[in-house]
């Protein structure tokens, strides 16, 4: 467990000292919580304690390296203020993330024609389409469907008939 607490910080280290975009550590740290999360979860000791005994306190190491804060991204990274997977849904309830995402810039929409859509007064319909309540419209498609249908009921009940011819003259011959 300490070996994965310390390893977790040098990379945090290395990256934070790295001149590479916030997306690019996420990325970097996100490889090696995932290589990481296969071996931890395949540790006898996870699967012993975590797993059957839904017991923690062996994976308490310090304030910093615990079992529950192990793979936490120490960076401000979108899409990872989820859940921590690594742990079951049992454990996992009672000690939720509360780090949220915050973007560094103020997000504002490119697309200045929505904008202007939505803050429009007037009113608009949504859908432009025309409805004759007695539109009798063939659909071609429709009706090639039914005389399809239509033949196979009369071919299937002729080799019905013919099937039925065959095996009584079987039967009586026998």
């Amino acid at each position: 467990m300490e070996d994965y607490c310390d390893e977790r910080d040098e990379l945090a280290g290395e990256l934070y000292n790295m001149s590479i975009s916030d997306e690019e550590k996420c990325n970097k740290f996100r490889k090696w919580t995932i290589e990481y999360l296969v071996n931890f979860w395949n540790d006898h000791f996870w699967r012993k304690y975590i797993t059957y005994k839904a017991m923690i306190e062996p994976f308490e190491i310090t304030d910093s390296c615990t079992v529950i804060t192990l793979f936490d991204n120490v960076f401000n990274c979108k899409d990872d203020d989820g859940i921590r997977f690594h742990l079951p849904a049992r454990i996992r309830d009672k000690y939720p993330i509360t780090k949220r995402y915050v973007p560094n810039k103020k997000l504002e929409p490119e697309n200045t024609e929505d904008k202007k859509a939505l803050e429009d007064k007037t009113s608009q319909s949504y859908v432009e389409i025309s409805y004759d309540e007695n539109s009798t419209r063939e659909v071609p498609q429709l009706a090639l469907f039914l005389l399809l249908i239509y033949l196979i009921l009369i071919l299937l009940m002729l080799l019905f008939k013919l099937f039925h011819k065959v095996s009584r003259g079987v039967h009586q011959s026998l």
